[in-house]
């Protein structure tokens, strides 16, 4: 099994991100975005997709600083949450291990989990028999909801 290559540092970031750091730092770990979406004007936020490496960067309002990162279904398996979860362990794994780190998580269902003791939320909509993992798994800034 390879090493994960974006190991979670709660609160601060994940791999080589930083919570905080600049639109302009992100280019030259991941390159061009392949895709970028600005729902701002909706009251949402800035993306950048790298759909290759299945991460979205998601910026805070000014749309130049990072907030959060979101691992789509083929990134999530290069995560690690220290000192040795894997992300890529069935969405139930996930959800057990999210309640017994924190019993306040927000939510902890079928479909979709929140701990902001964690810093981390994610969800599987898909039939957990055929695809039993995550499909998304967002790693975030302290009160990232409160916004």
């Amino acid at each position: 099994m390879t090493m994960p290559k974006f190991v979670i540092d709660p609160h601060e970031g994940v791999g080589p991100f930083r919570f905080g750091m600049s639109r302009s730092a992100i280019e030259p770990i991941m390159g061009k975005p392949s895709r970028t979406i600005d729902r701002r004007s909706e009251e949402g936020e800035l993306v950048d997709h790298f759909h290759d490496q299945g991460v979205q960067v998601l910026y805070e309002p000014d749309g130049e600083r990072v907030a959060a990162i979101q691992f789509t279904k083929s990134g999530v398996g290069n995560v690690l949450y220290p000192p040795d979860v894997r992300m890529d362990r069935t969405y139930d794994e996930i959800v057990q291990w999210v309640r017994e780190q924190d019993p306040s998580a927000q939510r902890a269902d079928e479909d979709f989990f929140r701990s902001d003791a964690l810093g981390i939320a994610g969800g599987s909509r898909s039939d957990k028999e055929e695809e039993p993992g995550l499909d998304h798994l967002l790693v975030y800034r302290p009160r990232y909801y409160d916004r």
